[in-house]
């Protein structure tokens, strides 16, 4: 019950993720002076973002992990996370005016080469959604260790996080760009999106005061911990070593389609412009659609 609970929100959260994403590229349309760069700032800084949360959040729940399973006692993962949702929603109801200290900020420096103009005006929109970002990409790293029975079920719940997660990222980038900012506005969109970050964060503390069922030290842990000692075991006598030794270029080539995939991204939203004219809804339709192909690609690996 509390996986599926979970999961759900997971399509919640996502959703609310790319409404604020679609929501930034508004904003700093009117910081960076071009729809074109604020799009690729954008992209680039809020999956920089989430990598960096990925990381770091993926090291800290191990590290939670790893203490609760020395002193016997349950991970609170879940309790994190949703401080983590909670801690989203207060910063999108500052955004407002964070962005306008940015902007008054932009505007009272003296006028710069373009160059060193557009870097200072680039590094103000890191400040602006990168914390976010980072926040955000805490998600699949603390519900995987938070709600995996086993190191088996890992890499499949892992999966179904990401997919759920990313599903909701479609339904978020559509609604944002066809209904909620053309009807709330940015603000009201911001103070929406915050209310639904904050409302998840609540049942997700809620979730982590629960007692788990399957607790580090328990008997039934330390026949998964067993059974997966063996099949991990099992596991690498089968790579051998020719895959051992391919599997040191699997980061490389991972980093290089990601690369290549964003940057097929963007020339598309550009391409859209081009064949819309600029169409308020370009960048939504295309965010939109890659989403859902990451969706799809998730549920069925």
């Amino acid at each position: 019950m509390t996986r599926a609970l979970a999961l759900l929100l997971t399509i919640a959260t996502g959703f609310s993720g790319l409404v604020y994403e679609v929501a930034w590229q508004k904003y700093l349309a009117t910081l960076l002076g071009s729809h074109s760069e604020a799009t690729a700032a954008v992209l680039g800084l809020f999956l920089g973002g989430l990598a960096l949360g990925y990381a770091l959040f993926g090291a800290l729940s191990r590290r939670l992990m790893d203490r609760a399973h020395a002193g016997g006692t349950a991970p609170r993962l879940l309790l994190v996370y949703g401080g983590v949702e909670a801690a989203i929603g207060v910063y999108a109801l500052l955004f407002p005016a964070l962005f306008r200290g940015a902007q008054t900020l932009s505007f009272a420096l003296p006028a710069l080469p373009d160059g060193a103009g557009f870097a200072l005006d680039l590094g103000l929109a890191a400040l602006l959604i990168g914390p976010p970002a980072v926040l955000m990409g805490g998600t699949i790293p603390l519900l995987t260790q938070a709600l995996a029975r086993s190191l088996a079920d890992a890499t499949r719940f892992h999966a179904f996080v990401y997919a759920f997660n990313t599903a909701g990222a479609f339904a978020g980038a559509l609604a944002a760009g066809f209904w909620l900012v053309p009807s709330l506005g940015l603000v009201g969109v911001l103070r929406a999106m915050a209310a639904l970050n904050l409302g998840a964060g609540t049942l997700f503390l809620l979730l982590g005061l629960r007692p788990p069922a399957f607790q580090p030290g328990s008997t039934s842990a330390q026949r998964a911990d067993k059974a997966e000692d063996r099949a991990a075991r099992r596991s690498r006598a089968e790579i051998g070593r020719t895959g051992e030794r391919s599997s040191a270029s699997w980061p490389a080539v991972a980093l290089l389609v990601g690369f290549a995939m964003m940057t097929v991204q963007t020339v598309l939203i550009r391409l859209g412009g081009l064949a819309f004219g600029s169409s308020q809804f370009t960048f939504s339709m295309v965010v939109a659609v890659f989403v859902l192909c990451i969706a799809l690609g998730s549920f069925t690996v």
